[in-house]
This record gives structure tokens, sequence and C-alpha cells, in this order.
């Protein structure tokens, strides 16, 4: 390693073309630089809520990876202009019409990563949510730690109420951070667009949740892990 560094280091310091180096060569290089880069403090992944900023004065210019800071029900846009002339604040009766840009993305928080090249120069506007920056690629570190609240976990699959699922009330909350529906058929014979009931689960931060009936005989498709607990009796003391 030490010696695939001092070469690293000549090549650079003598602007020797890299393709003098066989393959191995260059992947311990890369795997030694990406090492030195992430225990820089630099490397440490940042927020920006929205606002505008300039490159070169409130964010250094350079290769980031971008992605939704929080998984909120909504996604984040950023809109990258060439120069801070080029920016026209959207109306408010258009507030998606961003005039002449550089580059353009909306952020669904997941693993929905993005790679912009900024520039001196180079003016930023970020509307609706934060979004987080980050020099070197994200590790399951910077990911939201979801924590699924108390209840039965029901996997992905089809249910039968009497069968696999008790009849009753129940508040249906995500499983995980996956976006997913649940259909309710009145019997086994139910399919497409047949249902009787449907629930939409999403992840929010506020821990919102769907609420179900199930009657004998139902039949249950649900495309997405789920976390259910029964309904609690109204107390009116």
């Amino acid at each position: 390693m030490i010696c695939v560094l001092f070469l690293g280091s000549a090549c650079f310091a003598e602007g020797t073309d890299l393709k003098a180096m066989s393959f191995e060569e260059l992947s311990s290089l890369k795997v030694a630089v990406d090492a030195e880069l992430n225990s820089r403090p630099e490397a440490k992944p940042f927020d920006l809520s929205p606002g505008l900023y300039t490159v070169g004065k409130d964010i250094k210019a350079g290769r980031y990876y971008i992605m939704a800071s929080l998984p909120l029900d909504y996604g984040a846009h950023i809109v990258v202009y060439e120069t801070k002339d080029a920016y026209v604040q959207p109306p408010l009766d258009k507030p998606y019409e961003y005039g002449e840009y550089k580059e353009r993305y909306y952020l669904k928080y997941g693993k929905n990563i993005q790679i912009i090249d900024l520039e001196d120069g180079n003016y930023i506007y970020i509307q609706q949510a934060s979004i987080k920056f980050s020099i070197t690629e994200f590790t399951e570190e910077d990911y939201y730690e979801y924590t699924p609240p108390e209840g039965t976990y029901v996997p992905a699959g089809i249910y039968f109420v009497g069968e696999d699922i008790p009849a009753g009330i129940y508040q249906v909350y995500p499983a995980t951070l996956a976006e997913g529906d649940v259909y309710i058929y009145e019997n086994e014979a139910g399919k497409g667009g047949d249902w009787i009931a449907h629930a939409g689960i999403e992840f929010t931060l506020e821990g919102s949740y769907e609420t179900v009936q199930l009657r004998e005989g139902n039949k249950i498709e649900i495309d997405t892990d789920v976390v259910m607990k029964k309904q609690p009796k109204l107390n009116f003391d």
C-alpha cells in the first residue's frame, strides 16, 4: 500500500497519466484515498435548509452526493443556476417554474441519491424541505433510522379475516419507510378494482396511521410490510 501511495504521489507530482498504473494499483490507491477522505472533518454530511445559496460563499464548489434529509410525505426540490443573475423567483401561482437552470432534481426520501457538480458562482435554490450533502458516498449511518411502533408485524401478502387475522378494527402503520397499499375485499373472490375499502400506507414523522375495519370472510391484500394493532376502546370517563 505504501508503495502504491508513493507511486500515486509521484504520478500526481510529475503529472504522469494515471493510465500508466495497473488496475490493481488504481484500485488500491482509490481505497486509500477514499479512506483518507472519509476521515477528514470536511467529509461529514451536512444539511441545507430551504433557501438560496451561492457556491463559493455559502457552500464550497465540488462534486456532491445529495438526498432528502428526512422522510417527509413530500419531497425536496433543488435547482442549480449558472449564476445569481439567472435566478428568477417563481411566481406564487406557479411555484415550480424555475426558468433557465443548470440542474434540477426532486428528491423523495429513501435511497434516491443524485450527484451534482457545483462551480464557483453557481446559485442554488432549495424548496420545500432540507437536503443532505456529502462529498463522499452516503453510508447506512447517514440514513434516517425508522423504529416501527409496537404491534403485530404483518409482511406483505394476502390474508383472510377469521383465518389469518381476527375480525376487528385496526390501526395500520408502516413497518418500513416503503409506501404501499392495503386493499380489503368482501370475500376470497374479490380482486382488482372490486375492493370495498382501501388504506394508503405512508411514513410520516408524526407517526400517522390508517384505520381499517375487518369482517369475517374479508380478503386482505397488503403490498408493503405493516404493523397492525387493535383500535383501543373509547373511554368517555
